[in-house]
C-alpha cells in the first residue's frame, strides 16, 4: 500500500476437503492475502485511497482466475461483523439465503438456516435481535459478541453446498469466541471441509489452542507480508532451529505444548523483544524474516523438483502429465503472488458486472425491500421522529390556520379592494407556503439511517450479495412510500384545518366542494415531500459523510427557498438571473398549490411566466407544466444519486 510492501513472493495451494489457516502477528498481511484470494482486494479497488499495484497470478481449479471470478467461487467470511442490529439472528441468515440460494425452493432455503443455526449454537437465539449500535447512536440489545461471529460464520457457510463455490474463506473467525465456541467453529469448518469433497478451506488465526490445531491440515506462517514455513507447527519449529531461531530455552521446552504458540513468539518483529522473555535466537529485524521466507522457497524448490515430502506431497509420484491431473482436480487455489508494496493483480482481467449473488433482479429487489421496510419500521429514531413532526404539523395547522378561509378568491385585483379579502388572502399564501417548509425538513430525518445503512452495502456488494442497481430502487421505492404516506395524511388534515376550500362561513353543504381542493393540496405535497428525499438520496450517495449530505441537501433546499417566487416575484427577479427559478423545487410546488387553490388568474398576478402561455384563465397548461417539472426534477436526480452510489464508494 502506497510505499509499504504488504505481502512478497507469497505461494501456496489448498486442495479440496483439505482445512489451511494463516497464522502470523498482527499485520503480518494474513487478511491482506486472503481478501487478495478471494478477489475482494485488487489493484483497482477504491475504497483504500493508497495505490496498489500487485502482480502474480491465482489459479482456482486449475484455471488461471481474475478478481470477479474468484469473487463468485470464493466464499468470503470478513474479520468485521457486518450485521444489521435490528434484525433477528434468523432474518440475517435468511436474507442471505434468499439471494445465494435463489434457485432452491422456500421450504428448503427455510431448512438450510435452521440447520446452520443448530450447528453453531444459535437456534435458541434464533429470535434474538442482533444487535448493536444504530444511527444516532441507540443501543439495540441482542447476540453476544460471539454469537455475533458465529452468526458471521453461518452466514459464510450458507452456499457452500452450491456446486459454483470452490472454497471458503474466513478472516479471522475464532476471534471473540471462548476456548469452547472456537473448538466448535474450527469443528464445523472441518465437517464442511469432510463432507464437501470439492471444497477447501481457508482461514486466518492468531494464537489456537492445540484441540483447534487438531482440525487443521496445515498451517502457513506469516510474518512481514512472507511466508516464513507452510505446514504442520512442529515442523516449524524444526525449520526454524535449522536457521538459528529457537524459542527461549531451545526447541525441546515448546514441543509438548503448543508449537504454535512458540513459533509466532520467534516470527514477530514489530516491537521491541525482551531478551529475558523472547530468547536471544529470535527473529529482531525484515532482514531475518527476508532470510526465513527465502530459505524456505528454496526448500520448497527443492522439494517439488525432487518430488519428496512437503507442500507438494499431494501430488502423486508419475509423470509430468500425471501431476499437472492430479493438480487440476485437487488444487482448489494456487497462488504466487508478488506484492510490490500494494496487492494483487491476475494475469488476466475481467470487467466487473452488476450481477450479484446469482439472484435475478427482481429476487434481490425483493429481498432488499423486505430488509428495509424492516429497518425503518423497527429504526425507534426514524419512526419517533417522523411521529412527533406529523404531530406538530397537525396541531399547530389546526391553532395558527384553523379559522383561514380561502375559498373566493380570483384575483390580486379584485381581492385588494376589499381588506377583508386581501388579508384573507395573505393568510392563505402564507399558509400555503409554510406547509411547503415540512416536507423539506422531514426529507432530512433519515439522514443518519442512509449513511449509516452504506458501510453494509459496501460490504454486501463487496461480496456480491447483489446489486447496486437492486439495492438503489429498493431503498428509494421504501422511502419514498414512508414520506408519500406520511405527507399525504398529513396534508390532507393541513388543509381541512386550513379552510382552503371552505366558503367565508362554515357550511356542511359546501363540503363537497372543499374535498376536491384538499385532495389536490395533499397531492402537491406528498409531490414535494417525495422529491426532497430524493434530494437527500442523491446527497447521501454523492457525499462521504454525513455532515457533508447535510450540507449538499441544504444547498438544494435554500436554492428552492430564495428562488421560489414567494419571497420576491418571479419578474421581479434581476433579469440576468431569471432562470433561477427552473430549478427550484418550492417554485413548482408553490405554483401548483396557487393554482389550484385560487386559479390562474392569482397566479399570473404573483408573476409566474407559465401563466403567459396559457389558453385558459384556471391555467391549466401552466398546471402540467409545474408538474412536469416537478417530475423531471425527481427523474434527473436519479441517473447521479444511482452513479454516486455504484462507483464514487465501492468496496
Amino acid at each position: 500500500f502506497g510505499a509499504v510492501e504488504a505481502i512478497a513472493d507469497v505461494s501456496g495451494a489448498l486442495h479440496a476437503g483439505e482445512v489451511a489457516a494463516f497464522l502470523g502477528p498482527s499485520g503480518s498481511g494474513k487478511s491482506t492475502l486472503l481478501e487478495v484470494l478471494a478477489g475482494r482486494l485488487t489493484s483497482s479497488s477504491t475504497q483504500k485511497k493508497t495505490s496498489k499495484v500487485v502482480t502474480g497470478e491465482t489459479r482456482i481449479r486449475g484455471r488461471l482466475a481474475s478478481a470477479t471470478e474468484a469473487q463468485r467461487v470464493v466464499a468470503f467470511v470478513p474479520q468485521d461483523d457486518a450485521l444489521h442490529p435490528h434484525l433477528t439472528t434468523r432474518e440475517a441468515l435468511r436474507f442471505v439465503a434468499d439471494l445465494r440460494l435463489s434457485s432452491t425452493r422456500p421450504e428448503q432455503r427455510e431448512r438450510r438456516c435452521g440447520e446452520l443455526l443448530r450447528e453453531l449454537g444459535l437456534d435458541r437465539q434464533a429470535t434474538t435481535y442482533v444487535g448493536g449500535t444504530l444511527a444516532g447512536g441507540l443501543r439495540v440489545r441482542g447476540l453476544s459478541g460471539g454469537q455475533r461471529r458465529r452468526l458471521s460464520v453461518a452466514i459464510g457457510l450458507v452456499s457452500v453446498t452450491t456446486a459454483t463455490v470452490a472454497a471458503l474463506v474466513l478472516d479471522e473467525p475464532l476471534s471473540g469466541l471462548d476456548a469452547a465456541g472456537a473448538l466448535g467453529v474450527a469443528k464445523t469448518l472441518r465437517a464442511v471441509a469432510d463432507n464437501n469433497g470439492t471444497l477447501g478451506v481457508l482461514l486466518s488465526l492468531h494464537t489456537p489452542r492445540l484441540a483447534v490445531l487438531a482440525a487443521i491440515d496445515s498451517t502457513h506462517f506469516l510474518s512481514a507480508g512472507r511466508l516464513v514455513y507452510a505446514g504442520a507447527p512442529a515442523g516449524a519449529l524444526t525449520f526454524l532451529d535449522s536457521l538459528g531461531f529457537r524459542p527461549p530455552g531451545g526447541r525441546e521446552t515448546t514441543i509438548t505444548t503448543n508449537p504454535a504458540d512458540a513459533v509466532l513468539d520467534i516470527i514477530a518483529i514489530d516491537f521491541a523483544k525482551d531478551a529475558a522473555v523472547f530468547g536471544a535466537d529470535t527473529m529482531r529485524s525484515i532482514d531475518d524474516v527476508a532470510r526465513a521466507a527465502a530459505a524456505w522457497s528454496d526448500d520448497c524448490a527443492a522439494a517439488k523438483k525432487s518430488n519428496k515430502d512437503g507442500v507438494y506431497d499431494n501430488i502423486a509420484d508419475d509423470d509430468d502429465h500425471d501431476v499437472e491431473q492430479q493438480q487440476q482436480r485437487d488444487i482448489i487455489i494456487e497462488d504466487k503472488t508478488h506484492d510490490d508494496g500494494n496487492v494483487h493483480k491476475p494475469t488476466t482481467t475481467t470487467t466487473t458486472t452488476e450481477k450479484g449473488g446469482g439472484a435475478s433482479f427482481g429476487a434481490q429487489y425483493w429481498s432488499l425491500l423486505k430488509r428495509a421496510l424492516l429497518l425503518h419500521a423497527r429504526h425507534p429514531g426514524d419512526f419517533i421522529a417522523r411521529l412527533v413532526l406529523i404531530s406538530l404539523v397537525a396541531v399547530l395547522s389546526r391553532a395558527v390556520f384553523g379559522r383561514v378561509r380561502c375559498a373566493g378568491l380570483t384575483s390580486l385585483a379584485a381581492t385588494s379592494a376589499s381588506r377583508d379579502a386581501f388579508e384573507r388572502y395573505q393568510h392563505c399564501r402564507n399558509a400555503t407556503f409554510s406547509y411547503l417548509l415540512f416536507p423539506a425538513l422531514q426529507a432530512f430525518v433519515p439522514l443518519s439511517i442512509l449513511m449509516y445503512d452504506r458501510q453494509f452495502y459496501l460490504r454486501e456488494r463487496a461480496h456480491r450479495l447483489y446489486s447496486s442497481a437492486a439495492y438503489y430502487v429498493a431503498y428509494v421505492t421504501v422511502e419514498a412510500a414512508f414520506v408519500a404516506s406520511a405527507n399525504f395524511l398529513v396534508a390532507w388534515a393541513y388543509a381541512r384545518s386550513a379552510g382552503f376550500g371552505r366558503r367565508a362561513h362554515d357550511d356542511a353543504s359546501d363540503s363537497h366542494e372543499q374535498r376536491p381542493k384538499d385532495l389536490a393540496f395533499a397531492g402537491v405535497a406528498t409531490g414535494i415531500g417525495v422529491l426532497n428525499s430524493q434530494i437527500l438520496i442523491f446527497a447521501v450517495n454523492a457525499s462521504p459523510s454525513g455532515d457533508v449530505a447535510f450540507v449538499v441537501a441544504a444547498c438544494f433546499f435554500i436554492y428552492g427557498f430564495v428562488t421560489s417566487g414567494f419571497a420576491v416575484r418571479v419578474d421581479d427577479f434581476n433579469p440576468a438571473f431569471k432562470w433561477l427559478d427552473y430549478g427550484s423545487t418550492f417554485k413548482y410546488a408553490y405554483e401548483l398549490h396557487v393554482r389550484s387553490l385560487f386559479g390562474g388568474e392569482i397566479a399570473r398576478d404573483e408573476g409566474y411566466r407559465a401563466a403567459e402561455t396559457t389558453t385558459s384563465r384556471d391555467g391549466t397548461l401552466a398546471f402540467r407544466g409545474d408538474f412536469l417539472g416537478l417530475l423531471g426534477m425527481w427523474l434527473a436526480l436519479h441517473p447521479p444519486a444511482y452513479l454516486a452510489l455504484r462507483y464514487l464508494y465501492a468496496y
